[in-house]
């Protein structure tokens, strides 16, 4: 309590800014200040205010419809004034503090907050601040939602929160958790922008070309991922991966007791410190999920879980839904969505070990990544590549002989059923989603309903 008194304290007499209110991130917020008096406080939402609703709706996926109706209640009950559209980001230049969502530079009606980011802060930041000493981040270019999906399985009574939009945010009941409670956060590249604070134990994944379209340089990129760990103090800990390049190259930079981690696989076994597991054991496939799987046994090795236990949960973990999930096989052609797969890395580790021949369904806008990584993979590994007619696919065309471009998802889909393939994998490669909701193409969405239709 003394730890949000002082935060309260600090920010209460600040001209506060809210941008994005209609987000999760950005609504909670609002709540939290509105709940703890602060008063001084201006909101802003690009939508129109018929379509402010439907936006809440659109943007808050973590609630039940019956939760949901009455978040929406309490949003429309604050006592704060809310810039529409028209006045999107009027009087900003007033504020001492603006709160922004972790998606601000992807829309370009936020050029105005660009020269302001000194004053920024977000609802990560205040975890960090308000829980120091039992966060648990992680962050890497893949396989972040998979590891706080593992850590919120093998650590009984943890609370998972964080980048995912379907995840609850836990702001509004901070003062409530119980001190001993695990608070695993999943924290994006776009999110360590905006934190002056650390978590008490910090994993670091992985950093690949990704988001480079956001960055000067890859390096700008890996010194934003290093965020994770870099205002970390001495008692607490960072888990790196030793098996990544340009994670490894950061061991050298950190500040806290530094656990390396790699992936060990010996017998048939995965094997984390003096944990032993056989792979047929484990309900998940390829080395980028063992050795996600690594550093959360060794996370919850280090707080105390008992060995048994970790390896009970960890032979009964699921994969997360749209991560190489399969959906169906229709004729030995079994279909996986991998609509998570936003990275040409992500993409290929997906469809690393899948049986072939093989066919891929990709597109949308590239993110900086290097588009010929990916067309060469698919070369070699992919008896037929699909193209949601896109920019990512517009840029890899001309590298790539075993192409065809299709106008949506459901043309992609009935393509691919006619290869006579081992499998069929939608993983769009690149940022899907933005690009195909801004083209109005209402099926991009809908890989496993037109699977479930054949």
């Amino acid at each position: 309590m003394n730890m949000l008194n002082d935060y309260l304290n600090s920010v209460k007499n600040k001209n506060i800014h809210i941008v994005g209110v209609s987000g999760a991130e950005g609504a909670e917020v609002a709540l939290f200040l509105k709940k703890h008096g602060i008063t001084k406080v201006t909101l802003h939402d690009f939508s129109l205010p018929e379509d402010f609703v439907t936006n809440v709706q659109k943007f808050q996926n973590g609630y039940s419809d019956i939760e949901l109706k009455q978040r929406i209640v309490d949003i429309q009950n604050l006592p704060y004034k809310i810039h529409y559209k028209d006045a999107y980001l009027r009087d900003i230049d007033q504020a001492d503090l603006i709160f922004v969502p972790q998606s601000w530079k992807m829309y370009s009606q936020n050029q105005a907050l660009e020269s302001r980011t000194s004053l920024m802060s977000s609802i990560t930041e205040i975890y960090l601040k308000l829980l120091p000493k039992n966060t648990i981040g992680v962050t890497g270019s893949n396989g972040k939602g998979t590891t706080t999906a593992m850590l919120h399985h093998l650590i009984p009574d943890s609370i998972l929160t964080g980048n995912d939009r379907a995840t609850k945010p836990i702001l509004l009941d901070i003062e409530n958790l119980n001190p001993n409670q695990w608070i695993i956060l999943e924290i994006s590249n776009r999110q360590l922008d905006q934190i002056h604070a650390s978590p008490h134990l910090a994993v670091l994944l992985n950093i690949t070309e990704n988001h480079l379209d956001e960055y000067q340089s890859l390096q700008e990129y890996i010194n934003t991922k290093a965020k994770i760990f870099e205002f970390q103090k001495p008692e607490d800990h960072c888990f790196l991966n030793q098996d990544d390049h340009n994670t490894a190259q950061l061991f050298s930079r950190t500040k806290s007791n530094l656990h390396s981690y790699s992936l060990n696989i010996q017998n048939q076994s995965l094997i984390v410190n003096d944990i032993t597991i056989p792979l047929a054991d484990l309900p998940i496939q390829g080395n980028h999920n063992l050795s996600n799987l690594t550093v959360a046994i060794q996370v919850a090795n280090h707080i105390g879980i008992p060995k048994d236990q970790i390896i009970q949960l960890a032979q009964t973990f699921r994969p997360l839904p749209d991560r190489q999930q399969p959906i169906r096989t229709i004729d030995q052609t079994t279909y996986y969505n991998d609509r998570q797969g936003t990275s040409i890395d992500a993409t290929i580790q997906a469809l690393q070990g899948l049986p072939q021949p093989l066919v891929l369904i990709f597109g949308g806008i590239n993110k900086g990544m290097p588009a010929h990584k990916l067309a060469d993979y698919i070369s070699t590994n992919c008896q037929l590549a699909i193209g949601i007619i896109s920019p990512f696919v517009d840029e890899i065309a001309p590298l790539i002989q075993n192409l065809e471009q299709v106008n949506t998802m459901t043309e992609a889909v009935q393509l691919a059923s006619k290869q006579q393939a081992k499998t069929v994998i939608f993983s769009p490669g690149c940022s899907y989603a933005p690009y195909f909701m801004h083209e109005n193409k209402p099926d991009y969405l809908d890989f496993t309903k037109i699977v479930n239709m054949l």
